[in-house]
Order: structure tokens, then C-alpha cells, then sequence
């Protein structure tokens, strides 16, 4: 049985005005391939990591 580990990507990656000469890819196609893979895989076999800040 295979699980799918996720791993949060931040807006500082994803977000329009990012560094776009350090992440050159195309945040939309990324986001909607990541989703694709994720519903591929029944709920309770997706983990998420994410980084929570206390403040």
C-alpha cells in the first residue's frame, strides 16, 4: 500500500512576485500538478507537512 508525504511549499516559492529568477517555473501548472497527484490517492494516505509559525 502506498501513502503520498506533501510537503507545504510556501508563498515565498509559489506567489506571483517570488524570485522568479531563483524559481522559474509556472506557479498555476505546479499548483494544479500537485492537486492531480494528491487526488490520485485516497485521503487517508496523504500526509501533510506543513510549517506552522507560533505568532
Amino acid at each position: 500500500m502506498k501513502c503520498l508525504l506533501v510537503i507545504d511549499i510556501q508563498e515565498d516559492y509559489v506567489r506571483n512576485k517570488r524570485n522568479k529568477k531563483r524559481y522559474p517555473y509556472d506557479e498555476k501548472k505546479l499548483i494544479l500538478n500537485i492537486n492531480k497527484k494528491i487526488s490520485e490517492y485516497p485521503a487517508e494516505m496523504v500526509f501533510y507537512i506543513t510549517n506552522k509559525f507560533w505568532w
